[in-house]
C-alpha cells in the first residue's frame, strides 16, 4: 500500500477549452437530426398503413374469392376423365348398377339416346342363334 501513496494525485485528463459551453448546442443539433430522420420513417410508415396494407389485403381477398380454374362444372370435370378410369373406379368401389341408378334421374331424351346407343350394334348372327336355347324359338327373319 505504500507504493500507492507515492503516486502523485494530479488530474491527468484535460478538457478542451470551451467544451462545456458548446456541449448543449452539440446535443441539441444531434437531437434535431434524429427527429428529422424519424419523421421521414414515420411518414413512410403512415403511407404504408394507410395505402399499402389495405391494397395487399384486397389482393389477398381477391385471390381467394376469384380463384382461377374453379369455374368448372361437374360435367366438364367428368368429361376430362376417361371411361376406363371411371370403370376402374366403379369396380374398385363395388358399386352395383342398381345403386348407381337409384340416385340418377333420366329424361325421355336421355333414355332414348342410351337405348339407341346400346341396341344399335345389336345384331344376331348365325353363331349367336345357335348358342340360344331351343325353347326361345327365335326366327332370324323376324329380327
Amino acid at each position: 500500500m505504500k507504493k500507492l501513496e507515492k503516486i502523485p494525485k494530479n488530474n491527468i485528463y484535460k478538457v478542451p477549452d470551451g467544451y462545456f459551453e458548446q456541449l448543449p448546442m452539440k446535443i441539441q443539433a444531434r437531437i434535431e437530426t434524429r427527429t428529422a430522420s424519424q419523421t421521414r420513417v414515420l411518414g413512410i410508415k403512415r403511407y404504408a398503413l394507410y395505402y399499402a396494407i389495405p391494397v395487399v389485403a384486397l389482393l389477398i381477398v381477391a385471390v381467394f374469392i376469384f380463384k382461377p380454374g374453379q369455374d368448372e362444372s361437374v360435367e366438364s370435370m367428368l368429361s376430362s376423365v376417361s371411361t376406363e378410369q371411371l370403370i376402374t373406379y366403379l369396380e374398385d368401389n363395388n358399386l352395383t348398377t342398381d345403386e348407381l341408378l337409384e340416385n340418377m334421374e333420366f329424361d325421355e331424351f336421355t333414355i332414348e339416346s342410351i337405348e339407341n346407343e346400346v341396341y344399335s350394334d345389336f345384331v344376331l348372327d348365325e353363331e349367336m342363334l345357335q348358342l340360344l336355347p331351343d325353347e326361345l324359338e327365335i326366327n332370324p327373319d323376324s329380327i
